[in-house]
């Protein structure tokens, strides 16, 4: 398939950069596009698509390089090229969106409304340094386990997602394959946790673990989510809701060991400690829009719809909140500056990396993606693990 070779053939990020220098690009567009993470044409294509204020401010001369793709590449930029432009064309209901639901820890660096400064503006050509981590083989905890991913639905419940997915993982190592109860979960952290904001959508790890030791949590078929968000009742509990055997059954499952970070330093060697220990992270991390974009965030441009890859936050993005996700793996990549990627389970359904598997892209299958180790490494909000 042609576009599966136009994967294969550009994902090298040395290459892509290399076709741009060829064909003339400019020094500051080099550097931009480096800093921003983009090593195959799918992540260029979506990063001028989505984050116009790139052209806008003079970051990258757009024009050119989507002339210098296409000479470089031909009918595969074409294929890339209308690929994208298709899922731009989905409609996005409001009960259909990517909804994020994760908080920044007051300490982080990183808060809502803070930009992404230029790396290194005088830079002829690309020269970002990152500390790289030291990793080869690849990992995965989920060890072949069919593991399907949830779908939040337009609730900002991802926290209480990427903890009860390091539960269901720790069970199923004792042999105990379960679906568990999200919806009790974030009914806990909101009625009995300290996040503060019982009447807000959203919350942070930290009180996730807090009311995982406190209260367990319950099997999915004792209360089953709810994807529709009830402005008027966050919590989706209520009277008898849960019910006794609910709490009982939520308490056979409390866990009070766990690790906690907030406001980590170069956090993707201590992350991967973990997955090579087998334990499953979940992981808070910003996401970025363009001001002067069409609403599409880095988390849901074109290229992770359709292939789970997150972008790097480009300059001059703007943090606009927060997601958390399930990390279950690394894979090495000589091409990226910190040494590799992260495996992410999400919780936004199979619509999101829908086309995964694919040649040249690390995500396993629909649902799951990958984000940079310089990603975790830069903006890490917030981890946990069992």
């Amino acid at each position: 398939m042609e576009f599966e070779s136009t994967l294969q053939r550009s994902r090298t990020y040395t290459g892509v950069l290399a076709a741009l220098q060829e064909q003339g690009i400019d020094g500051r567009s080099l550097a931009t596009l480096e800093q921003s993470g983009a090593r195959d044409t799918g992540r260029v294509l979506s990063l001028l698509r989505d984050f116009p204020g790139l052209a806008a401010n003079g970051l990258v001369d757009a024009p050119r390089v989507s002339f210098a793709l296409s000479r470089s590449f031909g009918g595969a930029y074409i294929q890339m090229n209308a690929a994208l432009a298709a899922i731009d064309l989905e409609p996005r209901r409001d009960d259909s969106r990517f909804r994020r639901g994760a908080r920044p820890p007051a300490n982080s660096p990183w808060q809502i409304g803070n930009a992404v400064p230029l790396d290194d503006a005088g830079a002829a050509t690309p020269s970002a340094a990152y500390p790289r981590v030291g990793q080869i083989a690849p990992l995965d905890v989920r060890a072949g386990l069919p593991w399907p991913v949830r779908y939040q639905g337009n609730r900002g419940t991802c926290v209480a997602f990427a903890v009860a997915a390091l539960v269901e993982l720790e069970r199923c190592r004792r042999g105990e394959r379960i679906d568990l109860s999200e919806q009790f979960l974030y009914w806990a952290i909101k009625t009995h946790g300290n996040d503060g904001l019982p009447n807000q959508d959203g919350t942070w790890l930290q009180f996730a673990l807090a009311v995982l030791a406190s209260h367990g949590i319950a099997e999915e078929a004792l209360w089953e989510y709810e994807q529709r968000l009830d402005p008027d009742n966050i919590s989706h509990g209520g009277p008898d809701r849960p019910s006794a055997a609910v709490l009982r059954d939520a308490l056979t499952r409390a866990i009070g060991a766990g690790v906690h970070v907030d406001a980590p330093v170069a956090a993707a060697v201590p992350v991967l400690d973990l997955l090579r220990q087998g334990r499953a992270v979940a992981a808070s991390l910003p996401v970025f829009v363009d001001p002067m974009g069409r609403g599409r965030s880095n988390w849901d441009a074109a290229i992770a719809v359709n292939l789970g890859q997150v972008l790097d936050p480009p300059p001059t993005a703007v943090m606009d909140g927060a997601h958390a996700v399930c990390l279950t793996g690394f894979a090495a990549d000589p091409d990226e500056p910190a040494g590799g990627y992260f495996i992410l389970r999400n919780s936004w359904s199979e619509r999101w990396g829908a086309n995964l598997p694919a040649p040249g892209v690390h995500g396993p299958e629909p649902g799951y993606g990958q984000i940079s180790a310089s990603y975790v490494d830069r903006y890490l909000l917030e981890y946990a693990a069992l």
